[in-house]
């Protein structure tokens, strides 16, 4: 007779926080208890997470967890309330299941009744997989099919709103924040006067990537959502910028990838230009913070790493001095190379020039602040009309700009 115990983990998950405050986990718990009970396992742990889609395996921290300390032997059977609980996605779920199948783990699904040990659980998991799939992608196509024909009714449907327009469901109308209005303003101003978009956004809730789109194509009066295979969706929203202004920061951000690169904080050379022995894929360069200290490597695109187990990662540092070297080493013509450095170094009248005009530009912008504040208090005095003070007042900045520039 045989005597071992069989040790039993479970897995339960709901896709969305209603479903947690519910007795959806509670149930599937139960479940899970209540069947390892009956077939005589030792339940060890019941792994869950709450509120996360089962579309990403990387979003779902419990599942990689389970997968981990199966693969690490600490239970012999997974039990899943539901097939649909373990993914919906059919190359995730088989991958999944084999990974614990080479870790000699078993996986039972209590709602379909199916042992996945044998042939037909093996053949039925591979159709479950196929149609949990498929209805996925339906209700995703329905839910898309949904949002464009609100959006063609003026009712903005992509999610996250632009930084700045607001727009009352009420009234159906949009409304400007003022604060976020003046905030963006503040960031153009700032930029166009050679200040450092990466340091303005530290004053932003947004990345980098994302307050460069939002002053480029998120300011004027108009805002578009583009939906794959559809007709572009554009709503009229309040302005923030003048289209000169949302110009002059194209030009510079133009400028700064092409010629100068002052603005670009991580700069990763050989992105698309080294390729990974084993899958012939191109690596790009990434950061990885961890307690405070900055990394970089080169690595796979996502999704590309996860297919090819031949590679991780390879220190930034490390590959691009050997590079380099391998270059320098066997391409460089030494000589022209410092006759090349001697000659793009500016000469002495060169520097003096550069020093006359810095100093006549200086004398300018100290003559337009005081033209400013000369109107700043006609302005309190009100001896002018606002229009006349606007249009001077837009006059100087121009002004101002094209001496920084």
């Amino acid at each position: 007779m045989n005597t071992e115990i069989i040790k039993a983990s479970g897995y339960i998950r709901v896709s969305t926080k209603g479903q947690v405050e519910d007795e959806s986990l509670s149930t599937q718990r139960e479940s899970i208890t209540r069947f390892a009970k009956q077939q005589g396992y030792k339940l060890t742990k019941i792994y869950a997470d709450e509120g996360i889609s089962g579309g990403s395996v990387e979003e779902r921290h419990a599942l990689l967890e389970c997968l981990h300390d199966g693969q690490e032997g600490k239970f012999n059977v997974l039990i899943i309330h539901r097939l649909s609980r373990f993914g919906r996605n059919a190359r995730e779920l088989l991958h999944n299941h084999d990974q614990l199948k080479k870790a000699g783990v078993e996986l039972r699904s209590i709602s379909e009744g199916i042992d996945f040990g044998n042939k037909y659980g093996k053949a039925m998991l591979g159709m479950f997989a196929v149609m949990a799939e498929l209805e996925k992608d339906i209700i995703r196509e329905t839910m898309l099919e949904n949002r464009i024909a609100r959006g063609r009714r003026g009712i903005p449907t992509s999610g996250k709103l632009p930084y700045g327009p607001t727009f009352d469901k009420k009234t159906g109308m949009w409304k400007l924040n003022d604060d976020l209005a003046k905030k963006l303003q503040w960031a153009a101003e700032e930029y166009l006067n050679n200040g450092s978009l990466y340091d303005i956004c530290k004053s932003f809730p947004m990345s980098y990537a994302n307050l460069v789109r939002t002053l480029t194509q998120c300011c004027s009066d108009t805002w578009t959502v583009s939906f794959q295979g559809e007709e572009p969706i554009t709503y009229k929203v309040p302005r923030i910028l003048s289209d000169d202004t949302i110009q002059r920061i194209k030009d510079r951000l133009e400028f700064n990838s092409t010629c100068n690169r002052t603005d670009v904080k991580n700069k990763y050379l050989l992105t698309g230009f080294i390729r990974c022995e084993h899958c012939r894929n191109t690596l790009g360069g990434q950061t990885q913070i961890h307690n405070g200290v900055e990394y970089k490597y080169y690595s796979h695109a996502r999704g590309i790493q996860y297919k090819c187990k031949a590679f991780s990662q390879i220190p930034l540092e490390a590959i691009e001095r050997a590079v380099f070297k391998i270059i320098f080493e066997n391409f460089c013509d030494v000589p022209s190379f410092e006759k090349a450095i001697a000659e793009s170094m500016p000469d002495e009248n060169m520097i003096t020039d550069l020093k006359m005009k810095i100093k006549s530009g200086e004398k300018e912008l100290i003559k337009i602040d005081r033209n400013l504040r000369k109107l700043v208090e006609i302005a309190l005095a009100g001896t002018l009309k606002k229009e006349t003070i606007r249009g001077k007042e837009q006059e100087l900045l121009e002004e101002k700009a094209n001496i920084v520039k």
